[in-house]
């Protein structure tokens, strides 16, 4: 009696051992992924993963992916239904595919894939840590529009035509100069000559007019025909110009009719 209570001991250690030791089938559909990626906030449009699924024996059927984020469930690729002898499937994943997820720094994701064939399924995960690096993307810079020629022009007493654009008005002169003046709602501010050359961009245009001293008038075309002189605006819808007059003339026949000609850019 004693010999018959070992061997059946014996017996039920044996079928667990036999249970605990069930072995992966071979010809299920293998994974490729890597066990972990980072998802970087600063950066997210370099993130890429790729998965890329075969089948061994029998056809691919269907594919589900997800990603499981703060207690929560979303919807990568819903399931989906493989065509017909369709051995492969492969995606690379990049941030444009969690655009749902709002994700936050120092925690993790896993991205669960799982695929089935007639007979067989096979699932795996990746961990997506996310972090923030800190490193900011360099502000982007619009080059200035190319150079184009205006020309202002007034007979007194009228006022000066062409200058609108550019949110200025051209009313009055003085003795010896034109007076220019902004429009409501203009920003008029004198720059550097040198800063015709130098100003490339429009960031560096709207800094340049953003900081500058606002003028209420600029009477500093003088009579002599050749100018030296770069103006900016601002206007009230908010575009911005840089003036570079570079002419003056005077109708000999009519001291009231002047004309400005020069160059801008925006």
């Amino acid at each position: 009696m004693k010999k018959l209570g070992i061997y059946l001991m014996m017996l039920a250690v044996m079928a667990v051992v036999f249970v605990g030791c069930k072995t992966e089938d071979p010809n299920d559909p293998s994974i490729a992924m890597p066990s972990a990626v980072t998802y970087d906030l600063d950066k997210p449009g370099d993130f890429e993963m790729i998965v890329a699924i075969t089948a061994t024996d029998e056809d691919l059927t269907s594919v589900y992916v997800y990603l499981l984020w703060d207690n929560d469930k979303y919807e990568v690729v819903p399931k989906t239904d493989l065509d017909k002898n369709q051995t492969s499937w492969t995606k690379t994943f990049k941030a444009d595919d969690f655009d749902a997820i709002t994700f936050e720094k120092d925690k993790s994701a896993k991205l669960w894939v799982e695929v089935t064939t007639k007979g067989t399924n096979a699932s795996g995960s990746t961990t997506i840590n996310v972090i923030d690096s800190g490193i900011e993307e360099p502000p982007v810079e619009t080059p200035l529009d190319a150079e184009k020629d205006f020309k202002w022009e007034r007979i007194a007493p009228a006022k000066g035509t062409g200058l609108a654009e550019f949110g200025l008005e051209w009313k009055s002169n003085t003795g010896t100069k034109i007076v220019i003046e902004p429009l409501a709602g203009t920003r008029l501010v004198e720059l550097k000559v040198s800063d015709w050359a130098t100003i490339e961009t429009k960031e560096d245009l709207k800094a340049a007019v953003d900081a500058g001293t606002p003028l209420t008038k600029w009477e500093e075309i003088p009579v002599k025909i050749d100018l030296y002189c770069v103006i900016a605006t601002k206007t009230a819808d908010g575009e911005y110009f840089m003036i570079k007059p570079e002419k003056r003339e005077v109708d000999p026949n009519d001291g009231g009719h002047r004309t400005v000609t020069g160059k801008y850019k925006k």
